[in-house]
């Protein structure tokens, strides 16, 4: 063991999974880069922050990024990892215009400290065509992971090694060399511990009743905190627990079902405009005449807006 035991009951700090953490925390202190893979709704975003003190406390210096902030943004990236070193070394002058000079800083201020990159949601840069200058920032991470001192922590919902990484040039990138780990679906006994530290107001029988339901829900752990929320706001007190339950699930189901049209929404306005870009280079590349290219760049036009029309009135 690592000697946590004590951070889980300081103040109100607790971990989700502590085993799990406790684990992921030693093999990364041995010089292990992961991706810990795992279902949507299993809480990656809070094994995140459960690992951040812990490090800390390992003297590991912590930088995280969500991937999906930054997709379509590198310049945004970079400038939300410039200001997290300036947090790092306030005494220093830092400035970086991409990946690589986030390394030289750390080489110049942390050669021998452990540093951990954090990437959340990974799955947003992976399996489709990324901007130009992402190239560079898979090549410099690979290169990141292979130093002595630099630890990458990525999160991503299936294996890394499934995926691919992109740039607009369609070209395969270096691989990571990322060890394996599943994020496993929150236990009975994880449940429980949380919803205790969480200090519900409910009876012992409703607080079972509440654990049994988040443990068999495909997303427990946001099933959870959307159930949390709901007890907190004392909302249908008329109602049985049972009953308020049983209409929490379906209000999270439909919260859920609209989330995922919105991105499937998103989705096809990526895709209308990737497809008509390379029907219009492939035809530009022969040297077809415009009028060719004015009647396929209508019909994909006319051919896509046809399909969100009918996507947008099924989830109506």
């Amino acid at each position: 063991m690592l000697g946590l035991t004590s951070s889980l009951t300081k103040g109100e700090f607790a971990l989700l999974r502590p085993t799990f953490t406790e684990n992921l925390l030693k093999d990364l202190i041995k010089g292990n880069s992961i991706n810990v893979h795992g279902a949507i709704g299993q809480g990656q975003a809070r094994l995140l922050e459960d690992i951040v003190p812990l490090a800390k406390e390992k003297a590991l210096l912590v930088l995280r990024v969500n991937m999906k902030r930054f997709a379509e943004d590198y310049a945004g990236m970079i400038e939300n990892l410039e200001r997290q070193l300036r947090a790092l070394f306030p005494d220093k002058t830092i400035t970086c215009t991409n990946f690589s000079e986030v390394m030289k800083t750390l080489d110049e201020h942390a050669k021998t400290a452990k540093v951990l990159l954090m990437l959340e949601n990974f799955d947003a840069v992976l399996d489709k065509p990324n901007p130009p200058e992402f190239a560079d920032f898979f090549n410099d991470l690979n290169k990141l992971r292979n130093q002595q001192h630099r630890l990458v922590l990525a999160l991503t919902t299936k294996p890394y090694n499934q995926c691919s990484l992109y740039t607009k040039t369609i070209q395969r990138t270096s691989p990571l060399d990322l060890k394996l780990e599943e994020l496993h679906r929150l236990s009975l006994q994880e449940i429980g511990a949380e919803l205790k530290h969480r200090k519900t107001s409910l009876n012992s029988q409703d607080l079972n009743l509440l654990k049994n339901r988040i443990h068999e829900h495909s997303y427990s752990f946001d099933f959870l905190e959307y159930c949390y929320g709901c007890v907190n706001a004392k909302a249908r007190q008329n109602l049985s627990f049972s009953e308020r339950l049983n209409i929490w699930e379906k209000d999270f189901a439909k919260n859920r079902e609209r989330g995922i049209w919105r991105k499937i929404d998103r989705f096809l306005d990526w895709l209308e405009t990737c497809v008509i870009k390379e029907i219009l280079h492939f035809l530009r590349r022969f040297k077809l005449i415009s009028a060719s290219i004015s009647v396929i760049a209508a019909a994909s036009w006319f051919f896509f807006d046809k399909i969100k029309q009918f996507i947008t009135g099924l989830s109506k």
